[in-house]
């Protein structure tokens, strides 16, 4: 997780910033993070949520992250289907290993 952790980082200072409306510093910098997150993989809005706030994550406050995530114009349909296809890519990829 902490070379997880130097990608986003270096991600998020290479990326032209996305300033919300009324977002404070550290819900701005929550979005950007979400929106990376978002980039590389599929995620339920708890999921996500939970990704930001978590110490293996950002650590930002739960709060924050939820104004974060619900700012963003997210499909949440779509995300559920990046991330089944995700799942069926790491059963294939197990079950190919163990025979």
């Amino acid at each position: 997780m902490d070379f997880l952790k130097i990608v986003l980082t270096v991600a998020l200072f290479v990326a032209a910033p996305t300033w919300a409306g009324d977002l404070t510093g550290s819900q701005n910098n929550a979005v950007r993070s979400a929106e990376q997150y978002l980039s590389m993989a599929g995620f339920s809005r708890s999921g996500l949520i939970d990704q930001l706030s978590s110490d293996a994550g950002d650590g930002y406050e739960i709060s924050d992250a939820t104004v974060a995530v619900d700012s963003l114009n997210i499909d949440w349909n779509q995300e559920a289907v990046k991330s089944a296809k995700q799942y069926l890519s790491i059963v294939r990829e197990s079950r190919f290993r163990t025979r």
